[in-house]
């Protein structure tokens, strides 16, 4: 019975902090304005130096991988975009909870409450880098079907998979710090295991088991719909699967840990 009462209050607290949408999105917007104060172009910056990569890498992997860039250009700025969103919000998520230690220290507050202020803000980000796609979309002829409107939910199956992955890796980064190198480590490796400069077709089928990694069906349950192209049934499956495995591994470990967190910190 214990179990289940502290299962229920850990679902409860986690509701609440999805609730406080107002606290965690001023969090999130605090963060941005304090990084880029002083700063000329603030956020944009990094949309800046994402573009000049991509401007890059476009027509050189178009070239060893004798690809249009009409058809590569379009596929590789959604990835290096849709990967960028994905990694900084796992690493980020290592501090997620010892980085909110003042708030959890001084109040009960929800610690889902720090991890949706670590998604808004990449949530931010994201929407500042999607201006780069705007222009090459048009270049390349790229048009909005209905195939499009896929993204919508395969972009909350994403968002809701790493609020998950990330309160995981809070929680144990809280008490092993240093985990937080390892998954830094573990990402820089997966950006060149996942398609997101390459095709997982063409020259480079021999590699085709190396796209068997969640981070790939994350990728493409966003990256697919905006280019017009359909996502076949394994991807939802695959997709969703990962979702609630995540979510219920991280309802135990919060239910497990959470009157120790503050002891971490």
């Amino acid at each position: 019975m214990r179990r289940v009462h502290e299962l229920r209050a850990t679902a409860k607290e986690w509701w609440d902090g999805t609730r406080a949408a107002d606290f965690w999105l001023t969090l999130a917007w605090y963060d941005i304005s304090l990084r880029y104060r002083g700063s000329f172009l603030g956020p944009w910056w990094i949309t800046l130096s994402m573009g000049i990569m991509i401007l890059g890498l476009g027509p050189l992997y178009s070239t060893i991988f004798d690809i249009p860039m009409s058809t590569f250009f379009p596929y590789v700025t959604l990835g290096i975009i849709f990967w960028g969103f994905i990694s900084t919000t796992v690493n980020d998520g290592c501090a997620c909870i010892t980085g909110a230690g003042n708030f959890l220290k001084q109040s009960p507050f929800p610690p889902s409450a720090f991890v949706w202020r670590i998604i808004a803000k990449h949530v931010i980000f994201t929407a500042h880098h999607f201006v780069i796609f705007i222009p090459v979309a048009i270049w390349a002829g790229v048009t909005p079907n209905w195939h499009t409107l896929a993204f919508i939910p395969g972009f909350v199956i994403v968002t809701l998979t790493l609020h998950a992955v990330a309160m995981i890796l809070g929680i144990l980064c809280a008490r092993f710090q240093d985990i937080t190198q390892v998954v830094t480590s573990t990402m820089q490796m997966l950006m060149f295991l996942t398609p997101v400069f390459w095709y997982p077709e063409g020259r480079v089928a021999v590699a085709k088991r190396l796209i068997y990694n969640p981070f790939y069906y994350l990728l493409e349950l966003m990256r697919r719909p905006l280019l017009g192209e359909p996502l076949e049934p394994l991807f939802w499956i695959v997709g969703a699967s990962m979702c609630v495995a995540c979510a219920v591994a991280a309802l135990l470990l919060t239910a497990s840990k959470r009157r120790q967190l503050v002891y971490w910190m």
